[in-house]
């Protein structure tokens, strides 16, 4: 039975008022035929019929206007929407549709012809589609049975927890805490939980337990319902920070990973909640660790000790950790990324420092091991990322260990791919941002004891200076019994931290009679350290990993800063430890002593080009052929100009208040290079000075504080000999200025008193002749003076 088509648009719910004005101006005809199909067809379910053929008529409409084919907007890609017809049921059975031929429809037509087009929308013309009447009734019936559906299937899946009957054991309550990373602070809650009696596994430090946690919202005590959550807790004895440092440094990588987000990756990361748990009613109230439990793969794609996972290639877990050194101005890196997906938990960071987010935190060793394995992939560069200077013998290990690997011989490749709309990191941050940011934070503290606990100092000025003591930010042991609490918990009294600055006035080449560096002091607290080292407070800029960009930027800094405080490049102080690792045999193969000599060198160059000092003066030993602990064997392959190499870098490090350096130059003018330097004894004469100055002023404060402490320290330098041991270094200043020559006019009067002084220190070390000999050469020096200057002196 052939029906005329009859084309509506969507029917909309407005105001009966309007409905009937605009009602009566409808084809009477059109609205007759309507009603004859809507009773044949019945109220059958929703239909959306496309129509393939248009009416001629239709066809000089759509002409007429084009807003009329355009319709209405469809999401595409699968994308939901809420449906444009209404969902009032009230007056569901005195809704009409609305027709070409009706004011309301024209009025609908204007609109959408005014209005803006979504880029993500398919256009679909309004004349294409049939509504049967009451169609948002059967809509609304039908969603909400998809609904039920949903939840029945929910209700119904199985508890993967159900065969271990972990709700067969007793209930405790336990005091939950938790770690806000944006306001850096505490908070405390009451919940209810099951907990197995073994562990179900174990790792080298923690073992793991299934635990079913009460949702708060619980009426009643439903365990079938519950959460399931992974219980963690260290084998061995440890301090009550260490579960709550823990948790500090998870939820910090958290805020990492939200700042990595922000740009755009291809795919997002994210790091597991992670919070402490006191179980009040046991004995010694033990804590634990409290993470969700996450089903799937659960991969480790690399390690705080340089692993790098070769079966499964993927990009992001490693230029997350990249991202993480640039974005921090180098003063950390996320580490030990492992997790299900992109969903990573038990992270760790390396920090410049070395002592902070407990004992996995390697320092500048941790960070030198990632980048002995890190090659840069398509994210870091979209990142705007730069890469780390290897040596060409690393490049080609890089290439072979490809080459083993699973993933190259299975022919497979990462399957995340850039997309093009990746927000790369922004220019390049000032140095010292870390420490700027402590000493205007910096305040006055309480000196009280607390009950954190002591990890391994750590140098981290140019003068290798340790930090004795530290204390971690913990809640205080009296108020972690609180019962549903939101208040925050305070932070336990700190012990003040001591930074020594070395401070200079600049890079530039200061004469070699320059006193030594003078050094400032800084107090702080470990809560200033952790607050200083959220992604915050370090902008959207970053610092480069390569060492030709990294000096162009302190090379703009100096230039631009008249005085500064100066502190070694971290960067410099990676390379540095990446030959140290050489030195050691960490890259060499097992059971072999042997190791890379040409890239431990090429890194000890890098860090030199930084301006680390013991990089430089550890380079000036090489090519002056002098005794060295680090490359003691190698021999450079480029001995064109090595003296005159060697000379000025030990020159640089006398300026970088390397005070060995200064006897080393001494020794030099004293007694030259056969072929390549003459000596020079009005420069030996500086250089002897200097360091003499620097060593008696060392000795004087260690006297100052040996009488304070009770401990009774020696007399000795930092490098263990007594400055009464240096006599030899006094006697032979005194004999250059007896002798005169090479540049340097004699000087009897200064020659007897430095006699007299070596005479003096040669005594302190219980050696009484050479002491008697020196009073002799003192007696010697003053008789060849002039005879008028004699009896005026």
């Amino acid at each position: 039975m052939t029906q005329k088509m009859f084309h509506m648009a969507p029917i909309l719910n407005v105001p009966k008022s309007i409905r009937e004005d605009d009602t009566i101006c409808c084809n009477k005809q059109e609205h007759v035929e309507h009603k004859e199909r809507e009773n044949k067809e019945g109220n059958g379910d929703l239909i959306f019929g496309a129509i393939d053929d248009e009416k001629p008529s239709r066809e000089k409409l759509n002409e007429k206007s084009s807003s009329i084919d355009e319709g209405i907007h469809l999401p595409i890609d699968g994308e939901c929407t809420t449906s444009s017809i209404s969902t009032v049921d009230d007056e569901c059975d005195n809704i009409l549709p609305i027709t070409e031929g009706d004011r309301l429809f024209n009025l609908v037509v204007h609109l959408k012809s005014i209005s803006g087009k979504n880029s993500n929308e398919q256009d679909v013309g309004m004349s294409n589609f049939r509504v049967k009447h009451r169609l948002h009734r059967h809509s609304k019936t039908n969603t909400l049975g998809h609904w039920k559906e949903a939840m029945k299937k929910t209700f119904h899946l199985k508890d993967p927890w159900e065969d271990f009957k972990i709700d067969h054991y007793p209930e405790e309550i336990v005091i939950c805490h938790e770690f806000d990373p944006i306001k850096r602070t505490w908070h405390t809650s009451q919940i209810t939980v099951k907990i197995e009696s073994k562990p179900f596994a174990h790792g080298s430090m923690r073992e793991c337990f299934r635990l079913k946690q009460l949702s708060i919202f619980s009426t009643n005590q439903d365990w079938d319902r519950s959460s399931n959550y992974i219980a963690k807790r260290y084998i061995d004895d440890v301090p009550m920070a260490r579960y709550f440092d823990d948790v500090m440094m998870q939820m910090t990588t958290k805020l990492w990973a939200a700042h990595y987000n922000q740009h755009n990756p291809p795919k997002k990361v994210d790091i597991i909640q992670m919070s402490v748990l006191e179980f009040k009613d046991r004995a010694g109230r033990p804590y634990y660790h409290l993470e969700r439990f996450i089903d799937g793969n659960y991969i480790k794609y690399n390690s705080n000790s340089g692993f790098v996972c070769d079966d499964t290639l993927r990009h992001t877990p490693q230029a997350f950790s990249h991202f993480t050194f640039e974005a921090s101005c180098h003063e950390q890196i996320v580490v030990d990324i492992q997790g299900v997906g992109d969903l990573y938990t038990d992270p760790q960071i390396h920090t410049n420092l070395g002592f902070e987010y407990g004992e996995g935190n390697l320092g500048i060793r941790g960070m030198a091991l990632f980048f002995s394995t890190h090659e840069c992939n398509p994210i870091c560069k979209r990142l705007n990322l730069t890469s780390f200077d290897l040596s060409p013998g690393e490049h080609e290990r890089h290439t072979q260990q490809h080459a083993l690997s699973p993933s190259y011989a299975s022919n497979l490749s990462a399957q995340t791919a850039c997309r093009g709309s990746e927000e790369p990191l922004k220019g390049f941050s000032k140095f010292c941002s870390l420490f700027r940011q402590l000493r205007s934070s910096s305040s006055s503290i309480s000196e009280d004891d607390s009950d954190g606990y002591v990890s391994e100092t750590s140098s981290i000025t140019p003068a290798t200076a340790p930090i004795l003591e530290h204390r971690l930010s913990l809640p205080q042991p009296e108020l972690l019994t609180t019962t549903l609490s939101d208040e925050n918990l305070p932070l336990s009294s700190l012990k003040k931290i001591k930074l020594p600055l070395v401070l200079t006035a600049s890079l530039n080449s200061p004469s070699p009679d320059s006193s030594s560096c003078s050094q400032s002091h800084f107090n702080f607290n470990m809560e200033d350290l952790y607050n200083a080292q959220t992604p915050n407070n370090y902008g959207d800029s970053h610092r480069p990993s390569s060492v030709m960009l990294e000096k162009t930027e302190m090379r703009k800094f100096e230039e631009t800063s008249a005085g500064y405080e100066k502190y070694e490049s971290i960067l410099g102080q990676i390379h540095l430890e990446m030959c140290k690792c050489y030195q050691v045999g960490r890259f060499s193969e097992l059971g072999s002593e042997e190791f890379d000599e040409e890239s431990a060198f090429f890194h000890l160059e890098q860090a030199a080009e930084l301006c680390i000092k013991e990089a430089i003066f550890i380079l000036a030993k090489v090519y002056l052929d002098l005794p060295r602990d680090l490359l003691s064997h190698y021999r450079s392959t480029d001995q064109v100009n090595q003296i005159n190499k060697g000379l000025n870098l030990m020159i640089r490090a006398s300026q970088l208040c390397e005070t060995e350096a200064n006897l080393y130059l001494a020794q030099l003018f004293d007694n030259g290079v056969e072929g390549s330097l003459e000596s020079d004894w009005k420069q030996a004469v500086e250089y002897y000075e200097k360091y003499i100055h620097i060593r008696e002023n060392e000795s004087n404060i260690i006297n100052e504080d040996s009488e304070t402490n009770e401990s009774g320290q020696t007399n000795s330098t930092h490098n263990g000999i007594p400055f009464h041991d240096h006599h030899d270094t006094v006697a032979r200043l005194a004999t250059l200025y007896k002798t005169g020559g090479h540049n340097l006019l004699c000087n009897y009067q200064k020659a007897g008193d430095l006699f007299n002084k070596a005479a003096e220190m040669a005594t302190a070390a219980m050696k009484g002749r050479l002491a008697n000999k020196y009073y002799m050469s003192a007696e010697e020096a003053y008789s060849l003076e002039p005879e008028e200057e004699g009896e005026d002196s």
